[in-house]
């Protein structure tokens, strides 16, 4: 019997809670154990969900400077003889990791799924973070990431290099992507007219996922093309305050806040174009499933996003965030053209499957 800990920060719905879940959801070991352990006590958008897997959910906060908090985790180790200890916090992993080293664990992973820090920089935070990534470094048996660029950030680029440290590519699962729905039948499903030119984004409404340039650039496009249409999904989508800075670029009227939803499939195949303008990603998930299905896609030019998309399709569907104008004449141009993005689909669904990569995973266990 194979004992594997999983540990997350939270069950609400997020890159890394929705990639470990569908991970689970693929990963069929009825010989092993497996144990998710979550960092804080909130019970998640996803708290079902992981409930309905042959796992166990346990609560255990780490804290940030808490050696009481630190001596109950070791103990939980001591005493859960777990084979394998995989920590999705990134570097916020280091007590863990070597909380698990002093409990004999012998498979310690750290799994990067940011490419940039997630709080207010200051000196005592970088500090910290710096004394963290330093624990990571020492005591993770393998780092893994799911792209280059997060690599390379959190560490020298000479490190990356090490037989330590590896890139594990999100996965799609293509069965669901593979038959795009008519176009017509998604927006009767979700109540869309035929005749607008319907432009959308999914993601949480978080500062990483740059709504406010998702808002300069639509109310340009509603004042060049009056039958625009932006469609919002994610969790905070359906806020009072995602609304209200809708309403501050003047466009609320003309948005569709959807919120937190499961069928993305269906969201996806009623747009013309998704728009995803992120300052930051680790590897955006939503964008693979995007080009899976064939919608049609405009993204912001950064470095993990050029990761996954090949070089000839830069100038195509790639934006800089720093100029809303052009930004709304490529998604017009794209219009104009229509989809051209066929091969691109072919290579998403080539090289992002979800078994593939999954696998990839699964044999570092």
């Amino acid at each position: 019997m194979k004992k594997i800990c999983f540990i997350i920060p939270t069950l609400d719905a997020g890159g890394v809670e929705n990639y470990l879940l569908r991970f689970l959801q693929y990963y069929d070991r009825p010989n092993h154990q497996i144990t998710v352990l979550v960092r804080n006590n909130s019970p998640g958008d996803l708290g079902e969900l992981y409930r309905k897997l042959n796992v166990s959910v346990i609560r255990q906060e780490v804290g940030y400077l808490n050696p009481i908090k630190w001596y109950a985790l070791y103990k939980h180790f001591k005493k859960a003889s777990y084979d394998t200890v995989c920590d999705f916090n990134g570097n916020f992993a280091g007590i863990p990791m070597l909380m698990a080293k002093l409990s004999g664990t012998k498979k310690r992973l750290t799994f990067y799924r940011r490419s940039s820090r997630g709080y207010k920089e200051t000196q005592l935070r970088l500090t910290y973070d710096n004394l963290m990534n330093y624990l990571v470094s020492r005591y993770a048996t393998k780092i893994l990431s799911n792209s280059n660029y997060a690599l390379e950030f959190f560490f020298d680029k000479d490190s990356t290099q090490h037989s330590s440290m590896s890139v594990i590519p999100n996965g799609i699962d293509m069965k669901v992507y593979n038959n795009r729905i008519p176009k017509e039948r998604a927006r009767k499903q979700l109540g869309i007219k035929d005749d607008v030119f319907l432009v959308g984004h999914v993601g949480r409404f978080d500062p990483a996922k740059n709504h406010k340039f998702f808002f300069k650039v639509a109310k340009i496009l509603v004042q060049k093309w009056d039958n625009t249409q932006l469609l919002f999904c994610g969790k905070g989508t359906d806020s009072s305050e995602f609304k209200q800075l809708a309403d501050k670029y003047d466009i609320g009227s003309k948005c569709i806040f959807l919120g937190l939803q499961n069928d993305i499939p269906l969201i996806l195949s009623a747009l013309d174009l998704f728009f995803f303008p992120s300052q930051t990603e680790g590897q955006p998930n939503a964008l693979l499933e995007a080009m899976a299905i064939g919608t049609p896609i405009i993204a912001s030019d950064i470095k993990p996003i050029k990761e996954i998309i090949p070089s000839r399709y830069y100038d195509e569907v790639l934006v800089k965030i720093d100029n809303a104008g052009t930004a709304a004449e490529k998604i017009l141009e794209l219009r104009k053209k229509g989809n051209t993005q066929s091969k691109l689909q072919t290579f998403i669904r080539e090289h992002y499957k979800s078994g593939k990569n999954y696998k990839k995973f699964e044999n570092e266990l």
